[in-house]
């Protein structure tokens, strides 16, 4: 894989001139009237595509092409969730709010738009909490527990280096009577008091 960053060009072949010859749908999905004729910047969506898939944002999101490419890079061509680019091919799917006002929220990889319900979106829109609140979790409980995971943190840090220090050691061999000899004689010094008998 190279070090480039990712560009929506790399991922997608746009054609270089629009596609007026297919007029907007005549219906939606359910068969009423396709009546939808501006894009989400209030400018006219059906000037002309460069593609299947300025078509398919017109037609699914409103969004035209150019509006796509914007998300794409302000995300920096990855995944609004996971962080992870999509492999050459794939799409950035566009995660929208399926309650009004339908926000478009960002581009997701397939794997993250997948996990994200609309039961879990509108849980971290309205908590329950707020119904009755809205609470804040007190600053000083706050800082407790940021010290506490500190330390948790810490205790794993030194349970790693603990068991890296006893695989290389056991990678190394038993140790030869010199260096156990050496170990001893170290342990010794250092509970040995100055001054003591």
């Amino acid at each position: 894989m190279s070090d480039s960053p990712t560009t929506f060009a790399s991922l997608y072949e746009v054609q270089s001139t629009p596609n007026v010859s297919s007029p907007p749908p005549e219906n939606c999905a359910d068969g009423s009237p396709y009546r939808v004729t501006l894009a989400v910047d209030g400018s006219p969506l059906w000037d002309g595509y460069v593609s299947d898939r300025d078509r398919h944002l017109r037609q699914s999101f409103g969004l035209k092409l150019t509006h796509y490419e914007a998300i794409f890079a302000a995300q920096d061509g990855k995944c609004g969730i996971c962080g992870k680019a999509p492999r050459k091919g794939s799409v950035l799917y566009v995660d929208h709010d399926h309650d009004p006002p339908h926000e478009v929220r960002g581009l997701l990889c397939s794997r993250c738009n997948g996990r994200l319900t609309q039961a879990m979106t509108r849980y971290l829109a309205d908590p329950p909490a707020r119904k009755v609140g809205p609470w804040f979790v007190p600053e000083e409980i706050e800082a407790y527990y940021q010290q506490a995971n500190a330390k948790k943190a810490a205790a794993r840090a030194r349970r790693t280096q603990a068991k890296r220090v006893g695989r290389e050691q056991a990678e190394a061999g038993p140790p030869t009577d010199e260096t156990f000899a050496a170990r001893v004689q170290a342990a010794l010094e250092q509970t040995t008091e100055p001054g003591g008998a």
